[in-house]
Protein backbone atom coordinates (compact mmCIF):
# COMPACT_ATOMS: atom_id res chain seq x y z
CA UNK A 1 0.00 0.00 0.00
CA UNK A 2 2.45 2.35 0.73
CA UNK A 3 3.99 2.04 -2.79
CA UNK A 4 0.59 2.86 -4.20
CA UNK A 5 0.50 5.79 -1.71
CA UNK A 6 3.36 7.01 -3.20
CA UNK A 7 2.09 5.92 -6.96
CA UNK A 8 -1.18 8.71 -6.49
CA UNK A 9 0.17 11.11 -4.10
CA UNK A 10 -0.46 13.95 -6.91
CA UNK A 11 -4.59 12.51 -7.84
CA UNK A 12 -5.89 13.95 -4.60
CA UNK A 13 -6.60 10.98 -2.47
CA UNK A 14 -4.90 10.64 0.74
CA UNK A 15 -3.29 7.85 2.32
CA UNK A 16 -3.75 6.79 5.47
CA UNK A 17 -3.59 3.31 7.32
CA UNK A 18 -6.51 3.46 10.65
CA UNK A 19 -4.59 1.19 13.24
CA UNK A 20 -7.53 -0.46 15.23
CA UNK A 21 -6.24 -3.43 17.58
CA UNK A 22 -4.35 -6.15 17.17
CA UNK A 23 -6.35 -9.09 15.80
CA UNK A 24 -4.50 -11.92 17.42
CA UNK A 25 -2.54 -10.34 20.36
CA UNK A 26 0.55 -12.08 22.24
CA UNK A 27 2.74 -11.66 24.97
CA UNK A 28 4.90 -9.08 23.43
CA UNK A 29 1.98 -7.28 21.54
CA UNK A 30 -1.38 -7.50 24.36
CA UNK A 31 -4.79 -6.67 23.84
CA UNK A 32 -4.90 -2.87 24.28
CA UNK A 33 -5.48 -1.69 27.85
CA UNK A 34 -4.68 1.77 27.77
CA UNK A 35 -4.83 4.31 25.52
CA UNK A 36 -1.00 5.39 25.52
CA UNK A 37 -0.53 1.54 25.29
CA UNK A 38 -2.29 1.72 21.89
CA UNK A 39 -0.54 4.58 20.68
CA UNK A 40 2.81 2.69 21.57
CA UNK A 41 1.51 -0.35 19.50
CA UNK A 42 0.63 1.58 16.56
CA UNK A 43 4.26 2.98 16.44
CA UNK A 44 5.86 0.03 16.95
CA UNK A 45 3.61 -1.06 14.10
CA UNK A 46 4.45 2.11 11.81
CA UNK A 47 8.29 1.65 12.56
CA UNK A 48 7.93 -2.39 11.90
CA UNK A 49 6.29 -2.14 9.08
CA UNK A 50 8.49 1.30 7.53
CA UNK A 51 4.94 2.73 6.95
CA UNK A 52 5.02 6.05 5.82
CA UNK A 53 1.18 7.19 5.62
CA UNK A 54 -0.34 8.86 8.20
CA UNK A 55 -1.94 6.71 10.98
CA UNK A 56 -4.71 7.14 12.89
CA UNK A 57 -5.06 5.46 15.66
CA UNK A 58 -8.70 4.13 16.81
CA UNK A 59 -10.40 4.76 20.37
CA UNK A 60 -9.59 2.26 22.91
CA UNK A 61 -12.90 0.79 22.60
CA UNK A 62 -12.45 0.66 19.03
CA UNK A 63 -15.25 2.48 18.38
CA UNK A 64 -14.35 3.84 15.03
CA UNK A 65 -13.73 0.22 13.52
CA UNK A 66 -16.97 -1.20 14.43
CA UNK A 67 -18.72 1.57 13.40
CA UNK A 68 -16.73 0.27 10.13
CA UNK A 69 -17.48 -3.21 10.24
CA UNK A 70 -15.42 -4.48 12.44
CA UNK A 71 -13.12 -6.96 10.28
CA UNK A 72 -9.98 -7.30 10.60
CA UNK A 73 -8.08 -5.78 7.39
CA UNK A 74 -10.82 -3.41 5.74
CA UNK A 75 -10.30 -0.90 2.87
CA UNK A 76 -12.48 2.21 2.16
CA UNK A 77 -12.25 4.83 -0.21
CA UNK A 78 -14.53 8.00 1.27
CA UNK A 79 -15.37 10.77 -0.74
CA UNK A 80 -14.48 14.34 -0.28
CA UNK A 81 -15.95 16.14 3.22
CA UNK A 82 -16.21 11.48 4.22
CA UNK A 83 -20.42 12.13 2.71
CA UNK A 84 -19.92 9.15 0.26
CA UNK A 85 -18.27 6.02 0.70
CA UNK A 86 -17.21 4.77 -3.07
CA UNK A 87 -15.36 1.64 -2.66
CA UNK A 88 -14.77 -0.97 0.41
CA UNK A 89 -13.76 -4.38 0.70
CA UNK A 90 -13.24 -6.81 3.45
CA UNK A 91 -9.63 -7.02 2.81
CA UNK A 92 -6.73 -4.64 2.05
CA UNK A 93 -5.39 -5.35 -1.39
CA UNK A 94 -4.00 -2.88 -3.59
CA UNK A 95 -4.27 -4.20 -6.64
CA UNK A 96 -7.73 -3.99 -6.35
CA UNK A 97 -7.78 0.20 -5.23
CA UNK A 98 -5.40 0.36 -8.05
CA UNK A 99 -8.63 -0.16 -10.05
CA UNK A 100 -10.84 1.75 -8.87
CA UNK A 101 -8.79 4.71 -7.90
CA UNK A 102 -8.34 4.54 -11.94
CA UNK A 103 -11.46 4.54 -12.36
CA UNK A 104 -12.44 7.14 -9.90
CA UNK A 105 -9.95 9.48 -11.56
CA UNK A 106 -11.51 8.64 -14.89
CA UNK A 107 -15.04 9.64 -14.05
CA UNK A 108 -13.58 12.84 -12.85
CA UNK A 109 -11.94 13.63 -15.90
CA UNK A 110 -15.70 13.26 -17.74
CA UNK A 111 -17.10 15.30 -15.41
CA UNK A 112 -14.25 17.90 -16.03
CA UNK A 113 -14.91 17.79 -19.95
CA UNK A 114 -18.53 18.12 -18.79
CA UNK A 115 -19.89 15.17 -19.62
CA UNK A 116 -22.50 13.73 -17.51
CA UNK A 117 -21.91 10.62 -15.36
CA UNK A 118 -24.41 8.96 -12.22
CA UNK A 119 -24.21 6.88 -9.84
CA UNK A 120 -24.17 3.30 -10.29
CA UNK A 121 -23.94 0.48 -8.29
CA UNK A 122 -21.95 -2.02 -9.30
CA UNK A 123 -20.50 -5.66 -6.86
CA UNK A 124 -17.26 -6.74 -7.88
CA UNK A 125 -15.62 -10.32 -6.09
CA UNK A 126 -11.79 -9.81 -5.87
CA UNK A 127 -9.04 -11.57 -5.61
CA UNK A 128 -5.99 -10.78 -3.71
CA UNK A 129 -2.56 -12.06 -3.11
CA UNK A 130 -1.96 -14.36 0.10
CA UNK A 131 1.15 -13.62 2.26
CA UNK A 132 0.87 -16.08 4.59
CA UNK A 133 5.09 -15.86 5.14
CA UNK A 134 5.09 -12.06 6.15
CA UNK A 135 1.63 -12.64 8.50
CA UNK A 136 2.62 -15.70 10.42
CA UNK A 137 5.53 -13.66 10.86
CA UNK A 138 3.66 -10.32 12.04
CA UNK A 139 1.65 -13.24 14.44
CA UNK A 140 5.66 -14.25 16.04
CA UNK A 141 5.96 -10.58 16.91
CA UNK A 142 2.94 -10.89 18.89
CA UNK A 143 4.41 -13.91 20.52
CA UNK A 144 3.22 -17.66 20.72
CA UNK A 145 -0.04 -16.87 22.10
CA UNK A 146 -0.70 -14.53 18.73
CA UNK A 147 -0.15 -18.09 16.72
CA UNK A 148 -1.61 -20.53 19.20
CA UNK A 149 -4.84 -18.42 18.77
CA UNK A 150 -4.53 -18.05 14.63
CA UNK A 151 -3.85 -21.35 14.45
CA UNK A 152 -7.27 -22.17 16.51
CA UNK A 153 -9.25 -19.59 14.37
CA UNK A 154 -7.69 -21.25 11.13
CA UNK A 155 -8.83 -24.86 12.11
CA UNK A 156 -12.73 -23.21 12.79
CA UNK A 157 -12.36 -21.64 9.40
CA UNK A 158 -12.12 -25.04 7.85
CA UNK A 159 -15.26 -26.16 9.93
CA UNK A 160 -17.37 -23.09 9.42
CA UNK A 161 -15.86 -21.13 5.90
CA UNK A 162 -16.61 -17.84 5.56
CA UNK A 163 -19.39 -16.89 3.24
CA UNK A 164 -18.68 -13.56 1.01
CA UNK A 165 -21.89 -13.85 -1.30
Amino acid sequence: MEKLAIEYQDTGYDFVFVYTREAHPGELRPHHTRFEQKLDQARAFQSQYDIKRPILVDSLDGAGHRAYGALPDMLYLIGKGQRLIWFKADWTDADTLRIILEYQIKRTEMRQANRKVGPNYCEFLGFRPRMWDRFVAHLHTNGPKAVADWERAMAYWKEHPPSHG
